[in-house]
């Protein structure tokens, strides 16, 4: 397979510009691992993964552009089919430093094992230096008020050590 992912923005003037993701992050991938190391997405590496081992579906992965200098961070111990898949990678860009995770919970899995576990992954992950992108699909209902949208919220709310200060959420379904 080889495929060749692109943008296009059209400005007002009607001309258009190529812009092509520096990383695409992708949840439910449903691949093994043969198959996600087989894969060619130039000029895209598979930066990190989750697969899931016992059940169908899910899993998570981050490709990373070639020229962007990048680390996978081991998120093994954080992982669990269902209630959580993540997986990240650390961006080396100029001085600065960014953290890039993508996470998955099924519809079924466990809330309070999810944040958790997210807390602590992104308690690994983070310092006063490093800024955090968290991507995914968590499946907690934003169109209404529930208690696990307040849990969520409270966690990435939370602001121990300076941590965590702002974040924005999509809250409209894809």
């Amino acid at each position: 397979m080889h495929l060749v992912p692109y943008f296009v923005i059209r400005k007002s003037y009607h001309k258009s510009v190529e812009l092509s993701p520096q990383i695409i992050c992708i949840t439910e991938h449903h691949l093994i691992d043969e198959e996600l190391e087989g894969i060619t997405l130039y000029p895209y590496t598979l930066g990190a993964k989750f697969r899931r081992q016992m059940h169908k579906c899910g899993g998570v992965c981050i490709f990373i552009q070639d020229n962007v200098h990048n680390t996978n961070i081991n998120t093994d111990r954080y992982s669990n089919e269902k209630n959580i898949e993540i997986c990240a990678v650390k961006l080396h860009i100029l001085s600065h430093i960014i953290v890039i995770a993508t996470v998955y919970r099924s519809p079924t899995g466990n809330i309070a094992y999810f944040l958790d576990n997210l807390e602590a992954a992104l308690n690994q992950m983070s310092n006063n230096t490093v800024d955090i992108i968290l991507c995914g699909d968590f499946n907690i209902n934003y169109l209404s008020d529930n208690q696990n949208k307040q849990w969520f919220e409270r966690l990435l709310y939370c602001d121990v050590e300076s941590k965590w200060k702002n974040y924005h959420i999509i809250t409209f379904p894809g």
